[in-house]
């Protein structure tokens, strides 16, 4: 049977984005984001949500951050995670996250469901709907896989 790991790694590889800009642009910093992934995680846990829609939200809000014209401020940081959320939910789960919920219990009533479809509405026409980009996790769990058959492979032949 053939090893397909290698060609999956290269395959995720060659359609991973790159972040040429990032944060330069942005009011939001490196410390900010840091905030805004951990608060990420604490939601989708709360949620019981897989953890392959965290690192999908996270390469989605990248990405974003990356291809986003102007400037974004701090201030709009937490709209952006949240949109990235459901986002991310609706790509992966079979059942996602809604944006009643994300209205009521992630922003506390703060921002309003129209807000919420905006930025995704802005987050998806700004990435030009592609969010078919490999997450870390991706990587992480094609690693894991290779080295699952690596080690198999090493103790048949003990």
């Amino acid at each position: 049977m053939r090893d397909y790991g290698t060609s999956i790694l290269w395959q995720l590889r060659s359609t991973e984005w790159s972040n040429s800009q990032g944060l330069e642009k942005h009011e939001i910093k490196g410390k900010h984001r840091k905030q805004m992934v951990e608060w990420m995680r604490d939601v989708l846990e709360v949620f019981k949500s897989p953890v392959e829609v965290l690192y999908k939200a996270v390469t989605i809000m990248d990405h974003y951050f990356d291809q986003k014209q102007g400037s974004l401020r701090i201030e709009e940081l937490h709209e952006v995670g949240i949109a990235s959320i459901l986002l991310a939910s609706k790509y992966t789960e079979l059942e996602p996250l809604s944006v009643e919920l994300m209205h009521k219990k992630a922003s506390h009533g703060k921002i309003s469901e129209k807000a919420i479809r905006d930025w995704e509405r802005d987050i998806l026409n700004t990435v030009n709907f592609e969010l078919a980009a490999p997450s870390f996790y991706d990587f992480l769990e094609n690693y894991l896989e290779t080295l699952i058959h690596k080690f198999s492979e090493l103790k048949d032949q003990w």
